[in-house]
């Protein structure tokens, strides 16, 4: 692989930020210039990821050094994309000096805080939306916006070093790791945003690594301490819960599985109890049931019937078929899958577009598993994604109709050409 594909990956990470520090909504110029900076970096993971898999690669030493150099260049990039961080450091300081996050919304604190951050926090009359684990991290490490982004900063080192140690188990080429190392995504949403999911990343990594390695108790005791940690970080990865769950009861390793899930339970209630409130899950509740943004499926449904998307209720049934039918395609897929990434991938991927909110670094889910499965649709999804952020830098509630057919039509596209290519296969075998 030629180093001018890594260095066209760092001259798009100068430019991003460079847009950083002078974005401008009303200037085409800087519009022009976002348009120029995602397809250099379109253009540059593309070329990465076609050398990796054509196993068209060589000093690997060079090219980590490129790719880490442009996530410690956005570092120092400012606040743009997301007013997550200031949450972040709000919620941290509310935990350190004793106070409840579930109990205290942004617009009721009456103390000394950075009023700068306070004004840049979204929903100020929400409380905590996130589980315990990552407010006891916001309190550990998200003392400013800087000491968060350097922290985050250590834990993508980490990530890559479990990316690197997963696929040494599994025999792959350490160049797989690219796949993730270079995806604008994990650069964008956890080095420039600082999104905590690159946390919950790496515990689901950590579970991973010693789930494959379970042979007596003292792996399958580590395995779930590190799941019941990601779950008690971030809801979602219950769905590689259930997944490895089905595998052992497949396997018919009751005992290991009945272990699996007590110590998973046992760990995640010890994380959560002290946390219960009024307050716990008032604002999850509200997201879950109010908020719509980026949505695919459920956008298009709703055009088609004629829905008035100010009335909640005139789409809630929407909603739930859709959901009902990601969880009937989850089932079959653990029940007929062989291929354990291939569901980890389809299963995180899909509850995307079945659900009503996809914000772009929600595809962190499954981008780590893209190096162990790289699935040509998932990879589109994981960069196609991005372009959400129009809504962002030029302050409309929700993307275009046509960027979310750039979005999402030729995912499904890619998809159903995967899904036709496999079926060929199995029946001409």
């Amino acid at each position: 692989m030629p180093i001018y594909y890594s260095a066209i990956f760092l001259v798009s990470t100068i430019l991003c930020h460079y847009l950083m520090l002078e974005w401008d909504s009303s200037n085409s110029l800087s519009s022009g210039l976002a348009f120029l900076n995602y397809s250099l970096f379109v253009i540059s993971y593309y070329l990465i990821v076609k050398s990796v898999l054509k196993n068209k690669v060589s000093k690997f030493d060079t090219h980590v050094f490129i790719a880490f150099l442009s996530k410690l260049i956005l570092v120092f990039s400012p606040i743009l994309l997301t007013g997550d961080i200031p949450r972040y450091v709000f919620e941290g300081f509310l935990l350190r000096n004793g106070f409840s996050p579930y109990e205290i919304a942004p617009v009721e604190f009456i103390g000394s805080f950075s009023s700068q951050l306070l004004n840049q926090i979204e929903y100020k009359n929400m409380s905590a939306i996130y589980p315990p684990a990552t407010l006891l991290f916001f309190s550990a490490f998200a003392s400013s916006v800087f000491s968060w982004k350097i922290f985050l900063f250590s834990v993508e080192i980490l990530n890559f070093l479990l990316i690197i140690k997963i696929l040494r188990q599994k025999k792959l080429s350490k160049y797989y790791s690219f796949i993730y190392l270079f995806s604008p995504l994990a650069l964008i949403e956890i080095s420039l945003s600082a999104h905590f999911e690159g946390l919950m990343i790496s515990f689901m990594l950590l579970f991973y690594y010693y789930f494959n390695k379970v042979r007596d108790d003292k792996n399958i005791i580590l395995a779930s301490l590190f799941m019941a940690i990601a779950i008690a970080i971030k809801y979602v990865p219950i769905i590689l819960f259930i997944i490895f769950l089905s595998r052992l009861y497949k396997d018919k390793k009751n005992k290991l599985a009945l272990k699996y899930v007590g110590i998973t339970l046992i760990i995640f209630l010890v994380l959560t109890i002290p946390f219960l409130s009024n307050g716990y899950t008032e604002s999850l509740f509200t997201y879950v049931s109010h908020w719509r943004f980026n949505d695919s499926l459920l956008h298009f449904f709703g055009e088609f019937f004629f829905v008035d998307w100010q009335d909640l209720n005139s789409f809630k049934s929407i909603k739930l078929i859709l959901f009902l039918i990601w969880a009937c395609i989850f089932v079959f897929l653990n029940l007929k899958g062989k291929n354990t990434d291939k569901k980890i991938i389809y299963s995180f991927g899909l509850l995307l577009v079945f659900s009503s909110v996809v914000h772009p670094w929600y595809a962190l889910w499954f981008l780590p598993f893209l190096c162990f499965y790289p699935s040509t649709s998932f990879l589109y999804l994981s960069v196609s994604l991005l372009l959400s952020y129009q809504a962002k830098l030029l302050s409309i509630e929700d993307p275009s109709i046509f960027i979310k057919f750039l979005e999402y039509v030729p995912f499904f596209t890619l998809l159903m050409l995967t899904i036709y290519k496999t079926s060929l296969i199995k029946s001409e075998t």
